[in-house]
């Protein structure tokens, strides 16, 4: 009889951990995305993370591609219904998944992830619902907080590719130093721009404009 009261109370004193509700991707919930920003050494959103209570038994190609897999043994599931086509994400390596749980794309490039630089996911249309797969990049046993952010790009302009091009009108000038100045500001870190993938002068985000030729040069 003493053996087993002394067995009942060290069970008794064991931590209990308790999961979150959205531990599987069955049991996703519903998370609301701002619109617009550029996600660059920040973060807007902060999960209670406790990676005793929080388990997984779903890992895809992401979770073997951040090159430490041991810290990504935990995660947590939302769903989201598109509003955007685009959605910029740092902190935290995610997969994406449609509402049959096919995987659409994930995330989980190093240099971002581990120096706040952020990246554009995307692969989905607007009105799809899709589950976001959010891992954490802490070592087993944190107990904690875990920051990243996540927002939604809004609809790409109408100039976004070429076949959308717009009339645009340099200014007249006289010499070269009249370019010391910016004429022109293109807000493309947040407009929704993206990449078109022409052209051969690089492989950033790019916009289109047409121009009725009334100098044989421009600066």
């Amino acid at each position: 009889m003493k053996i087993f009261i002394l067995f009942l109370i060290c069970l008794l004193s064991l931590p209990v951990f308790s999961q979150p509700p959205n531990n599987t991707i069955d049991t996703a919930i519903p998370i609301n995305i701002p619109i617009g920003g550029t996600c660059n050494g920040g973060s807007n959103f902060t999960l209670a993370w406790d990676s005793n209570g929080t388990t997984s038994n779903l890992f895809t190609e992401c979770f073997y591609d951040i090159g430490f897999p041991i810290y990504s043994e935990t995660d947590q599931f939302f769903t989201w219904t598109a509003t955007s086509l685009v959605l910029r994400t740092t902190g935290v390596p995610m997969t994406i998944y449609d509402e049959n749980y096919n995987q659409i794309t994930c995330f989980s490039n190093n240099n971002s992830v581990y120096n706040n630089e952020y990246a554009d996911i995307s692969g989905w249309a607007i009105g799809d619902i899709i589950i976001i797969q959010i891992w954490t990049v802490n070592p087993p046993g944190y107990n904690g907080d875990v920051s990243f952010c996540l927002l939604q790009l809004p609809e790409s302009p109408p100039n976004d590719t070429i076949t959308g091009a717009i009339p645009i009108i340099p200014s007249p000038t006289t010499s070269n130093s009249d370019c010391d100045t910016p004429t022109f500001n293109l807000p493309i870190s947040i407009d929704g721009t993206t990449n078109s993938g022409l052209g051969d002068c690089g492989s950033g985000k790019d916009q289109f404009f047409t121009w009725t030729a009334t100098s044989t040069y421009l600066i």
